[in-house]
């Protein structure tokens, strides 16, 4: 019996093999001339480059900020709601500890910018 692809995503879009979006291949998007039935998981210096400087990904931080500074008042609950809402877990209490820490010294944006750019978020296990 075979299990169902539950963690797995795909896309399917027109792509033009002597033009591709620049996007993909920051993001390092494998050859359209040949199948790839399974890629290695790969991070590049660039993808974190483009999500640091992406206009989107600097409003959503903000949005996200935002959000959970309205309905958190105190640091340990604005970093529990942090990983909440980016991670949908609970922070362990390491966690917790540090990102207290990172709020004394640097804002809730870009913490929730930093949280977005990690690997739990960015990719499905």
């Amino acid at each position: 019996v075979e299990e169902p692809l539950a963690s797995c995503r795909s896309v399917y879009a027109y792509i033009d093999r002597n033009n591709l979006p620049g996007l993909f291949r920051t993001f390092d998007f494998p050859s359209p001339d040949s199948s790839s039935p399974g890629r290695p998981l790969t991070t590049v210096p660039q993808q974190a480059l483009f999500l640091m400087n992406s206009p989107f990904m600097q409003h959503v931080s903000e949005q996200l900020s935002q959000r959970v500074t309205k309905d958190a008042s105190q640091p340990a609950d604005r970093a529990d709601e942090f990983v909440r809402t980016v991670f949908a877990r609970p922070a362990s209490d390491a966690e917790l500890q540090q990102l207290v820490d990172y709020l004394q010294e640097q804002s809730p944006k870009e913490l929730a910018q930093a949280l977005l750019m990690t690997n739990e978020f960015l990719f499905v296990d």
